[in-house]
């Protein structure tokens, strides 16, 4: 097994322990921590959000390929589909927290049932999320696909991260004015946070580990065949292929 593939094993474990434990900090049910720990609700929902999670990980990761002759490059439009939903389900997120937050503040009345509200923002996901990822894609095509995945992971952590430190004030001003908290914008707003949080944690961490080591990789052979230069690092063009490798520059061509 690769050093790469076991910081992602280390990734599953540590998120399916996250899962395990969760609950409680969210729920405050400290009166019996052990009880529910060994329960078999909670056991059974760390093991699925934690293979769950890991086989969202695998498919994002999927058009990543071994470096080589070979170029038989995956298609992305799964993963940056993924990527896509992910980053509009913290949108929608926001929205949540944002009405939750204003009907409190001015203690308004609900003026929707929640049922309606809720397939509204099921509904603005769906529309989002078909719009988001063809343009995702359009914009990542002519990158390397391990390089833009590495991105968007990143950038779906970070936006991640700033919602939740932006909702947790408001959450706890909404637990103190609420006796039922688990209807709360906010706090669905938390669970979307920490879902789509933990699914991009996994790639942020493992691709830039990668990436380092595959510059090196590309930094010695053909970028359009494949074909190892450390032979002729100074040719203008590739032997292999005729069409790759790089240009030397006039000077070192002079020198």
């Amino acid at each position: 097994m690769s050093i790469s593939w076991r910081v992602m094993l280390l990734m599953w474990l540590a998120q399916t322990f996250l899962a395990w434990v969760l609950p409680l900090v969210v729920m405050q049910q400290w009166d019996d921590v052990w009880d529910y720990l060994v329960s078999r609700e909670a056991v059974s929902f760390a093991l699925i959000v934690g293979a769950s999670l890991a086989a969202l990980q695998s498919i994002f990761l999927w058009p990543v390929r071994k470096p080589g002759l070979k170029r038989t490059g995956r298609s992305a439009w799964t993963t940056l589909g993924l990527a896509s939903f992910a980053g509009v389900a913290l949108v929608i997120a926001l929205i949540a927290s944002g009405i939750e937050t204003a009907l409190t503040l001015f203690n308004m009345p609900e003026l929707l049932e929640w049922k309606t509200v809720f397939w509204g923002l099921v509904a603005l996901q769906a529309v989002g999320w078909a719009t988001a990822t063809p343009l995702l894609v359009a914009f990542s095509r002519r990158e390397r696909q391990e390089g833009t995945l590495a991105r968007w992971s990143a950038r779906l952590l970070t936006g991640t991260i700033v919602e939740v430190v932006a909702i947790v004030p408001l959450d706890v001003m909404i637990r103190r004015k609420h006796d039922c908290y688990c209807a709360a914008g906010t706090f669905w707003a938390l669970a979307i946070c920490g879902g789509v949080g933990l699914f991009a944690l996994g790639p942020a961490i493992y691709l830039p580990i990668l990436m380092k080591r595959r510059k090196r990789w590309y930094g010695g052979h053909c970028e359009v065949c494949g074909y190892d230069m450390s032979g002729t690092p100074n040719a203008d063009k590739c032997p292999e292929c005729g069409t790759g490798w790089r240009v030397v520059s006039s000077e070192a061509s002079g020198a």
